[in-house]
């Protein structure tokens, strides 16, 4: 990882040098700290490092953790795993062509059991927390200045008023659900956070299943 640091690092500054105005390739993590107006102590090659470490492992860990919880629940559930090997089957009627990930984002019941697996499981349990800077008000409630405040993740994906027998694999919930508790559901969807610190992951799962 240090080595991919300083190999960027080098990269960015040749590029900056040369192409200064033909500049236009996306950039990379490493590239957007070293282009940003951080001060110089920010873009040491040891900060480089730590970031693109905290981002592989985030990206790696917690994707294999959720393909685990995601297979265990596909295979306990026969239902669940005959509808997801139907909708597979017909964009991938050969094992050897992989089909694209627009096609597979329009899967409808696929979608549901991602979306069911990231509920039931949690794997993010609280969100980042923030410290107030002014006096928060929840309905009457006044949160002072200088508190620190954050999410129960896990508590909300598994409230029994949003999701009845929360505690249970049902991907059918996310259609079963009338318009308006659909929306409630939808809102308490947060198995990445939410605001500006949400996980950035959360743009690989679809949203609305049901309207693909």
């Amino acid at each position: 990882m240090h080595d991919y640091a300083v190999k960027a690092a080098h990269e960015h500054d040749a590029i900056q040098k040369d192409r200064e105005d033909e500049y236009n390739a996306p950039l990379s993590l490493v590239k957007t700290i070293l282009s940003s107006n951080l001060p110089a102590e920010e873009k040491s090659v040891t900060r480089l490092t730590h970031e693109s470490f905290e981002i592989f492992a985030a990206g790696g860990a917690t994707t294999a953790r959720m393909m685990n919880y995601a297979v265990y629940y596909i295979l306990s559930n026969p239902s669940s795993k005959e509808k997801v090997l139907t909708e597979i089957e017909q964009v991938m009627p050969d094992p050897g062509t992989i089909p694209s990930l627009t096609t597979l984002e329009a899967l409808p019941y696929l979608t549901m059991v991602i979306r069911e697996v990231l509920r039931v499981t949690a794997l993010m349990t609280v969100s980042v927390a923030r410290v107030a800077d002014e006096p928060l008000f929840y309905g009457e409630q006044m949160i002072p200045a200088g508190t620190t405040v954050g999410l129960s993740l896990s508590d909300i994906l598994r409230d029994e008023d949003v999701f009845p027998n929360a505690r249970e694999f049902w991907p059918e919930r996310w259609v079963a659900a009338d318009t308006e508790h659909r929306k409630l559901m939808d809102e308490c969807f947060v198995p990445f956070g939410r605001g500006t610190r949400a996980c950035l992951g959360m743009k690989y799962v679809s949203t609305n299943p049901d309207q693909e």
